[in-house]
């Protein structure tokens, strides 16, 4: 008898922290995050020290960084499919290790074509195997009512990384040069690999808790939910899809200039590094502030999310204008801010944004959806900036195009939801049941994704 008790209560246990297990699944993708896009976001720092070193050009200089973050979205798909033939831990570990490596072997190059092969296309397709696997993993283990405050704190990984590391790594890049601090970023991934790894493999793949009420649903719950499920094929062959697609590739080669051109835009205008570190760093800081705002209240909103994008788009357009006139430093830092702030609600939103666009699906084969358009867009941001700035020598005609770029996000953004809710009824239907179901699971505390399913039939 007294067995039977302690077998009860190490059950309950063991539930109350698989229930609770989804928190560690997104500090890890949080941690890994960090030290990944934490280095790579940081590219502007070095971005100087490289022309410099090797007299390039600021399109050849940029595009080692377009090439980085094309593929660290690019190949968010492909890390998907190989994820069933070797298991996600083993892809996540390899992954971050060659992450590691790579800004190693980019501290020794002698050119910047080597640039482009070891930090290009080496670091960029090794952070996304690196990190996209983690969202899958997340989408498994947590609950649908916080799967878009879930996803939006794993993408606060990166953005901690450029608040906490751009103004230590601006020091040492004036101390040491950029060499060695390509070598301390390598030895800080490798650290949290160390860390993160062991705990991801204590991880099942699949949360047993819902893989318990699925064996729980009745032969017909089971068909109605096989029935509803969308696939990425399926996906393709939506309109609506499509234009989200545009809408993230644009809105990704607006905002790209941050993460390449910003530093350099605030030593060109006559400031120096130590304050262009400031300036991404306070960018970094207040796209860490809108994410975490979205992972409050993110769920709790009612309407489409995706209403949110034009409202951003609106004031990142104004922002880019206004940074063609700035002339000081403080004016400089505050669009800095409003820039960061905005950048936060899309990258923040995104994955939900991609989720949610098609009713009760979560799947991560669905929000994965938005990572290719995204890395096209990147490697657009040094055609656009660069290209325009060894023509002219100024910036202004790069942020007259960001500028112009947020106008068509906005509407883009407007279209997507009416041409779904007009062409595509139920569709948008099947979003609108969702949404209210979730708030309806977020009441009664359910937990379980049948729960999703018998809600948003009788909403």
């Amino acid at each position: 008898m007294l067995c039977c008790e302690n077998c009860r209560a190490a059950m309950g246990v063991y539930e109350a922290i698989s229930r609770r297990w989804w928190w560690v699944m997104t500090s890890m993708a949080v941690f890994i995050s960090y030290a990944i896009f934490g280095s790579l976001f940081s590219y502007g720092l070095v971005f100087g020290e490289l022309q410099k070193e090797f007299n390039s050009t600021t399109l050849v200089t940029g595009w080692a960084q377009s090439i980085a973050m094309c593929c660290s979205q690019v190949f968010s798909i492909p890390a998907q499919m190989i994820v069933p033939r070797f298991g996600i831990c083993n892809v996540i570990a390899s992954a971050t290790f060659i992450c590691s490596l790579a800004l190693l072997l980019t501290s020794f190059v002698p050119s910047m074509a080597f640039l482009y092969v070891t930090y290009g296309f080496c670091f960029g397709i090794a952070s996304a195997i690196a990190t996209k696997p983690m969202v899958k993993l997340i989408l498994e283990w947590v609950p649908v009512q916080y799967r878009m405050r879930a996803t939006t704190i794993a993408t606060t990984g990166g953005t901690i990384g450029v608040l906490t590391l751009s103004p230590v790594l601006g020091l040492i890049i004036v101390q040491v040069g950029w060499r060695w601090t390509y070598r301390i970023c390598s030895a800080l991934i490798f650290v949290f690999w160390l860390i993160a790894i062991p705990l991801i493999k204590l991880t099942p793949e699949t949360n047993p808790i819902n893989t318990q009420t699925q064996q729980q649903m009745s032969m017909s719950e089971k068909e109605e939910q096989e029935t509803k499920q969308v696939s990425q094929r399926d996906v393709l062959r939506f309109p609506e899809m499509w234009m989200l697609a545009v809408t993230v590739a644009i809105v990704s080669c607006a905002f790209g200039f941050t993460a390449i051109n910003l530093v350099d835009f605030v030593t060109k205008t006559g400031f120096s590094l130590e304050q262009g570190a400031l300036a991404l760093s306070l960018n970094g800081g207040a796209e860490l502030f809108s994410k975490l705002l979205l992972s409050i209240f993110m769920d709790k909103i009612r309407f489409p999310k995706m209403l949110l994008w034009p409202f951003g788009a609106i004031a990142g357009a104004l922002t880019c204008f206004f940074m063609t006139v700035a002339t000081t430093f403080d004016t400089i830092l505050i669009l800095s801010i409003v820039l960061g702030l905005v950048r936060g609600i899309f990258n923040g939103s995104s994955y939900g944004v991609a989720a949610e666009l098609f009713g009760h699906q979560y799947s991560a084969s669905t929000a994965s959806m938005v990572a290719p358009p995204a890395g096209i867009g990147y490697l657009m941001v040094a055609l656009v900036s660069g290209f325009s700035y060894d023509l002219t020598g100024s910036y202004n005609n790069s942020l007259y195009a960001c500028s112009a770029m947020c106008l068509v996000v906005a509407a883009l953004s407007l279209c997507t939801l009416v041409y779904q809710k007009t062409y595509a009824v139920e569709r948008y239907q099947s979003m609108r049941r969702t949404s209210l179901a979730v708030t309806k699971i977020q009441r009664e505390g359910s937990y379980t994704y049948s729960a999703v399913q018998k809600n948003s039939s009788v909403v």
